[in-house]
This record gives C-alpha cells, sequence and structure tokens, in this order.
C-alpha cells in the first residue's frame, strides 16, 4: 500500500517534482523548436532575391512557424493538462484505499478507479470527510477543460441562433456583426479568461493552455493534497 499517515504527502510531493520537471523538459523542447525557426529563417534571409521572393518567403516561414512552433506548443501543454488531472484521480483513488479507512479495503470496488463524483461521495459518506469546496470546485472546473480537451478537440463551437438557456453564454466578435453563443459554464470560461488561455475566434472558442497555466495546476495539486491531510491530520481521522 503506497499511502502511509507520515509519508503520504511527502510521496505525493516527489511526484508533484516530477511532474515540474516533465513539464520543463516541454518547455525546453518547445523553445529549441523556436531556436530552430528562426536560425532557419536568418539563413533563407541570406538568399532572398526580389521582392516577390521576400514576400513568399514570409508567408512560407510564417506557415511553418505557426505549425511547428504554436501548434507544437499547444499540443504539448494540452497533454499536460490531461496527464495532470489522470495523476491527481490517480492519487485521489489511492487516498481512499488507505490501510485506516477499513471500510473501503473491504469494499468489494476496492480495486476500482472511481472517477471525481464518486471520489467526493466516499470522502463524504465512507471517510465522513468533506473536501474544501473551494479546491473541490476549482479542481473540478479543470476536469471540464480536460474534458474539452480529450472530446472536443480543444474547441467549442457556438452558433449565431439566439439561445436563452443559462447553459450559454453570449459572446462578440470584431470578425461578426452579431453575436455568437456558446454552450459554456459562465464560471469555467471566466477561469479560463483569467490564466489567458481561451481564444474567441469567432465560430469557436479555442482553448490553448501554456506553460504559466501547467504551473499553476502543478502548484494547485500540491495544495490541495496538502490541505486534504492536514484536516484529516486535524480531524484525527488520519495520525
Amino acid at each position: 500500500m503506497k499511502y502511509d499517515s507520515k509519508w503520504g504527502l511527502v510521496y505525493t510531493e516527489i511526484e508533484f517534482i516530477q511532474l515540474s520537471k516533465y513539464l520543463d523538459y516541454m518547455k525546453n523542447s518547445i523553445t529549441g523548436n523556436e531556436i530552430s525557426y528562426k536560425q532557419e529563417l536568418e539563413k533563407a534571409y541570406d538568399f532572398i532575391g526580389s521582392p516577390e521572393e521576400h514576400s513568399d518567403l514570409h508567408f512560407n516561414l510564417d506557415t511553418k512557424y505557426r505549425d511547428s512552433v504554436i501548434e507544437f506548443s499547444n499540443v504539448l501543454y494540452s497533454n499536460f493538462v490531461i496527464i495532470w488531472f489522470s495523476f491527481m484521480e490517480k492519487e485521489l483513488n489511492e487516498f481512499i484505499r488507505f490501510p485506516k479507512f477499513s471500510v473501503i479495503e473491504n469494499d468489494s470496488t476496492y480495486n476500482q478507479n472511481h472517477k471525481l463524483s464518486k471520489i467526493y461521495k466516499i470522502f463524504k459518506e465512507e471517510i465522513k470527510y468533506t473536501i474544501d469546496n473551494e479546491y473541490w470546485e476549482l479542481l473540478v472546473t479543470i476536469q471540464k477543460i480536460r474534458n474539452i480537451l480529450v472530446h472536443n478537440g480543444r474547441k467549442i463551437w457556438g452558433t449565431k441562433n439566439k439561445q436563452e438557456k443559462s447553459s450559454f453564454i453570449c459572446l462578440t466578435h470584431n470578425g461578426y456583426n452579431y453575436p455568437i453563443y456558446f454552450q459554456i459554464n459562465k464560471k469555467l470560461y471566466e477561469h479560463m479568461i483569467k490564466f489567458q488561455i481561451v481564444k474567441n475566434t469567432g465560430f469557436a472558442l479555442l482553448i490553448e493552455p501554456n506553460y504559466e497555466y501547467c504551473e499553476t495546476l502543478i502548484g494547485f495539486g500540491s495544495a490541495f493534497f496538502e490541505k486534504v491531510y492536514s484536516d484529516l491530520f486535524d480531524f484525527r481521522l488520519i495520525r
């Protein structure tokens, strides 16, 4: 059994350190890609001839930059969000198998990996501990971002047909003279705006996680488990 009342948090912190190193490796790969692009650009300009060739070269290299640097960055950081959330679910599943909670250990579903909503229910009903609402709501918000990345290809499509339901938000875009309606939770949208990881392209909201956001996830994950451990110690549910 991984978790020990003395060392459980230490083990989790070590894994967050490893995630941080993995994130930095991603960043270095992206930086290397940017450097390669700039070097290619400098070499190419040495052979520029007519203004027409200059224009063609600039267009081709600009397209290459978007494809190889920007898109590469979006894919890597999107994957990190997905990996981070999977890690959080795994850690929470291992936590509820803690030997102290014998009611869970003897349960027929002991070896199953539970989804987030089920984990919350187990904590509340079996362990008799309610996870701090602020921490839990943020984790659920990030879960929604993860789901969009996995199932929607980073995009939330909109419609110009007026929507009255509260599950829709109304946005405008410079390219259109009418509002666009998106089916997205308002708090989720505000969260993405706050961390600058969403772009309004007109008929679609494009989620673009970045290094700073992924770094924030590591800090939040560490604080989340520190809070859970601290509460359980204070409530004498573990020692």
